[in-house]
């Protein structure tokens, strides 16, 4: 049976400003190690972060698979988050990691993992 890690995608969270692009500070990274392909029924990626009340205005959260310039995961506050691409499906969208209108869908959970998702 293979195994498969899943590394987390990268992860780029931007502040978009009037005055341009300015990165957040991220806290922690929160992924499983290893998972064996099949095995669980989901595993939850997440990467805290910390905004100052001026960079909320125009936040655009991402997540990437790999290297891809395209991706899979978009939240823009206080719109819905979508799932895009190869992920489009896989990803529950409705699952919240915390209560703050800023950070709550900063999370991926991902139903199902398997070796397509592995990076």
């Amino acid at each position: 049976m293979f195994q498969t890690e899943i590394l987390l995608a990268l992860l780029l969270l931007q502040i978009i400003q009037f005055t341009g692009v300015t990165p957040v500070k991220l806290e922690s990274l929160s992924v499983p190690p290893l998972v064996q392909n099949g095995t669980v029924p989901h595993v939850i990626l997440d990467c805290p972060f910390s905004l100052k009340e001026t960079e909320k205005k125009g936040m655009v959260l991402k997540w990437y698979l790999n290297s891809h310039t395209v991706p899979i995961y978009q939240w823009i506050p206080p719109s819905n988050p979508k799932g895009l691409g190869a992920m489009r499906g896989r990803i529950d969208l409705d699952f919240e990691i915390s209560k703050d209108n800023f950070t709550k869908h900063r999370a991926l959970y991902l139903n199902h993992p398997t070796i397509e998702m592995s990076g």
